[in-house]
This record gives structure tokens, C-alpha cells and sequence, in this order.
């Protein structure tokens, strides 16, 4: 099964994460380029770096994955102790954030040194993220919180409001603003600063993903209840 797919900032490859313990670059018309093996179980998340050069896995095996482009591995990212379930790089491409079930993120250079762990979390760490300027990170956690942290590490608000897990958490293209996607049905704008703007409340199941649109005018959201809105 397939459960994760991205293009490359040029858009001519395309990475995809399976849990058949792979992933695998493609070029834009479907011609398989290459095979990532090397977790020992699930990938659950493949992304580009923003320049194009890397791509990082996160697996249920514990550990990222650094990959060049050609899908040559660099570096195995090794810390957490329970499975990664998503792993993102910074705006510039030179650090990489996991967020893990062991309810921790991490953030890591891009040669795969550990800079810095995230704790706080009381139960799993589902997603985790860099803000476009790049200077904060937010993570989303299954404690009903999301949490925002300095690029360094440092626990910066706890976004409190949310009565089911958090399953994702996006930053406004300004970098000003926060949207969390919760299994309480709804999702949550705040601001930077952790303060609750407002409660998005229309859909009758739960939510497991926010995202702004380009110019952050607009916030887009997917439910189970099968339905997206705007």
C-alpha cells in the first residue's frame, strides 16, 4: 500500500512511501527511476528537500532516512526509540525534523548528526514541521496538543483547545499563523504565539488534515466524513 507520494521541487521526479518497507522514485510520466530499500519496516513518509538534493524517509523501524536524489542513501538518522511517523526539512534543506512514537521529535542535520530533541508530548508525535522563515517548528501530538518549539529545540507555547488527538499541524505562508487538524472534528487556527483565533467546526468526522492555501486567505480541510471544505 501506498501512503505517501511527492513531487520534487522541479517537478520531473516523484517520491512515494509504501509499507511494503520501500519507497521509490518516479519521473513525472510514471517510469520507475529507482528503489529506496533499506528500512526494515514501514515508510510511512517520503519528502524532497526544498532544494531538490535529498529526500527523507520516516519509518516504523525507528529510524529516517537520508537519500540523494538518485536515491543513493546517505545517512541513517538514529534516536528515536519507537517508530518515526514523519520527517520534513527546513525551509534552507539543512536540518530535518521527525516526530515519532515515542513521543519525541528530533531535529537532525543534514548529515544525519542529532541537534536537538523535542520533549514534552505525553503520548505520540504525529507530524512535525518547519515554519517557511524556518525559525519554528510545530508538532502535532495524539495528547490533544500541538506544541511550537524554536528551529533550536526550545518549547516555545502548548496550543491547548483540542478534546481529540492532534493529527496535523500547518504553518500560514506568512509564518504568522497555525492550523491543526484534530479527531474532535475540527480544526484550530492560533496564532504564532499559541493564542486560539479560531474553531472550524462543520465536519461531522474526524479530521486528519489542515493545510492554508498559497496566499493564506483561505484554510483547507479533510475529514472522514468524507468531505473536504474550504
Amino acid at each position: 500500500r501506498v501512503v505517501n507520494a511527492n513531487f520534487s521541487p522541479d517537478s520531473k521526479t516523484i517520491v512515494t512511501a509504501s509499507l511494503d518497507n520501500t519507497a521509490k522514485l518516479w519521473s513525472s510520466s510514471g517510469k520507475l527511476i529507482a528503489t529506496l530499500k533499506g528500512h526494515t519496516k514501514e515508510v510511512l513518509n517520503a519528502n524532497f528537500s526544498p532544494d531538490g538534493n535529498s529526500i527523507v524517509t520516516a519509518s516504523w523501524d525507528n529510524s529516517a532516512k537520508l537519500w540523494s536524489s538518485s536515491g543513493k542513501l546517505i545517512a541513517t538518522l538514529k534516536g528515536h526509540t519507537e517508530g518515526v511517523n514523519n520527517a520534513n526539512f527546513s525551509p534552507d534543506s539543512k536540518t530535518i525534523v521527525t516526530a515519532s512514537r515515542d513521543k519525541t521529535a528530533k531535529v537532525w542535520s543534514r548529515s544525519g548528526e542529532l541537534i536537538a530533541t523535542l520533549k514534552g508530548h505525553t503520548k505520540e508525535v504525529n507530524s512535525a514541521n518547519f515554519s517557511p522563515d524556518g525559525k519554528t517548528i510545530v508538532t502535532a501530538s495524539l495528547d490533544n496538543t500541538a506544541k511550537l518549539w524554536s528551529s533550536s529545540g526550545q518549547e516555545k507555547a502548548t496550543l491547548k483547545g483540542h478534546t481529540q488527538r492532534v493529527f496535523n499541524a500547518n504553518f500560514s505562508p506568512d509564518s504568522k499563523r497555525i492550523v491543526t487538524a484534530s479527531w474532535d472534528n475540527t480544526a484550530k487556527v492560533w496564532s504564532r504565539y499559541g493564542q486560539e483565533i479560531a474553531t472550524l467546526k462543520e465536519h461531522t468526522g474526524e479530521v486528519n488534515n489542515a493545510n492554508f492555501s498559497p496566499d493564506g486567505k483561505s484554510v483547507l480541510t479533510a475529514s472522514w466524513d468524507n468531505t473536504a471544505k474550504v
